[in-house]
């Protein structure tokens, strides 16, 4: 979707596509809902909370993913790391036929693993001004199926 659309437009149209999905009605809505992400999990929730489950996920900088008050915190090294390992071992390919793979993998090799001098680690496009929204829209995804899926084990991420 394009930047600066209206959160009511992103929750129709992520509706609508995910209407068109094969299993559309055994879908769960996995949101990012750090920061500026809470209007649209509120939106979701509104609209498709009574008929799908919606995991709403708050980045951090933790070392463990917790549950409060009906949002999961997640470490962005978990999500990142996750990614790298299923690309790594064959269990995520991504394919070549799409603009937005293209700029799916050019969001990947420009992800840098920033350390402060105060030992704190950042996840993020190496240089201002670069997305990484496709990331960790592909990180979200990932994580909940790893931890969904008893044939990627139950270990954490």
């Amino acid at each position: 979707m394009k930047l600066g659309l209206p959160y009511p437009e992103i929750v129709r149209q992520v509706i609508a596509i995910a209407g068109m999905l094969p299993g559309a009605r055994q879908l769960t809505y996995v949101v990012d809902a750090t920061g500026v992400g809470r209007p649209v999990v509120d939106l979701l929730r509104q609209e498709v909370g009574n008929v799908a489950p919606i995991v709403p996920v708050v980045f951090t900088a933790g070392d463990a993913v917790r549950y409060e008050d009906g949002f999961y915190r997640v470490p962005k090294k978990d999500l990142v790391h996750n990614v790298m390992v299923l690309l790594q071992t064959g269990k995520l390919r991504i394919a070549e036929r799409s603009e937005d793979s293209r700029a799916l993998v050019s969001e990947l090799t420009n992800m840098r693993i920033k350390i402060s001098s105060n030992e704190h680690t950042a996840y993020e496009a190496w240089r201002q001004g670069q997305q990484d929204d496709l990331v960790f829209a592909l990180s979200l995804a990932c994580w909940r199926a790893r931890r969904s899926s008893s044939s990627w084990g139950t270990d954490s991420c």
